[in-house]
């Protein structure tokens, strides 16, 4: 009984996510998309449907993934034999319109999965550090080809939305468990929480980066505050010093196509 119930409501709350789609569909800067939490939580079911009403309306599909730990996730799917990673492929909902948040504990085979469906992983250390989950494999993923965005995931989890915290974050936590201080340079990480992030929600043709004929939100930075100064390089000064505080100005412009 318990399980029919919570199949109502997960159809229930797609039927939401599908109106939300409806309704945003033509909206400048709005888009809406179904996100079912994760593997341990939604049944293949859902998680099918899901990515197939994403998929339909050319929407990301996000969900979270091997965020638990091995114990808990990989006990989870023991009889499944496979990984959270390897269950998602199984599925057939890792594409590349697949936007997997997480994904901290991660095999070899993980990373060779997502790289060969093209699927792109939301990084959110703010997050996992808080609930002290353990810290994504970024420098694996990036050298082995995989697509990471900086995410912060929901405000409850880590308490702020702001990316600038999310970049020094994951500065300090990638050197740290690399043991490597040149690890993970400035200019990579602005590019997670810019043009790789546009290209894992499949953005990366429309924004990201400033550049002829893609739209843009640009913020920006004044330098006179004493938390800026010196600056001797400018990514170094946006991962390692700048805050909210510093944005004096956002400009944007307005999408008027679809969302792809």
């Amino acid at each position: 009984m318990k399980a029919d119930v919570t199949l109502l409501m997960q159809i229930s709350t797609l039927s939401m996510a599908k109106e939300l789609i409806e309704t945003y569909r033509m909206h400048p800067r709005i888009s809406g998309c179904a996100a079912p939490h994760a593997t341990n939580t939604c049944s293949p079911q859902i998680l099918k449907k899901a990515w197939e009403l994403d998929t339909a309306n050319q929407v990301p599909f996000d969900s979270s993934c091997s965020r638990n730990g091995l114990r808990d996730d990989l006990g989870w799917h023991e009889t499944r034999g496979c990984t959270p990673v390897g269950y998602l492929d199984q599925l057939g909902v890792l594409s590349d319109q697949t936007a997997a948040a997480h994904c901290i504990h991660l095999t070899d085979r993980d990373i060779e999965i997502l790289r060969q469906r093209g699927s792109g992983v939301c990084h959110c250390i703010g997050s996992n550090a808080k609930a002290a989950k353990g810290v994504a494999p970024v420098l694996k993923l990036l050298k082995e080809g995989v697509s990471v965005g900086l995410g912060t995931d929901g405000p409850a989890s880590g308490n702020t939305l702001d990316l600038f915290t999310q970049m020094r974050l994951c500065a300090g936590f990638q050197k740290n468990n690399s043991h490597d201080r040149s690890a993970m340079p400035a200019k990579d990480i602005v590019s997670m929480a810019t043009r790789q992030g546009a290209r894992v929600l499949g953005l990366e043709e429309k924004t990201g980066s400033i550049e002829p004929g893609k739209e843009a939100d640009l913020v920006l930075v004044e330098t006179d505050s004493p938390n800026m100064f010196p600056v001797y390089d400018p990514y170094s000064a946006l991962v390692y010093s700048a805050n909210a505080s510093n944005v004096r100005l956002t400009f944007a412009t307005l999408c008027r196509s679809r969302y792809r």
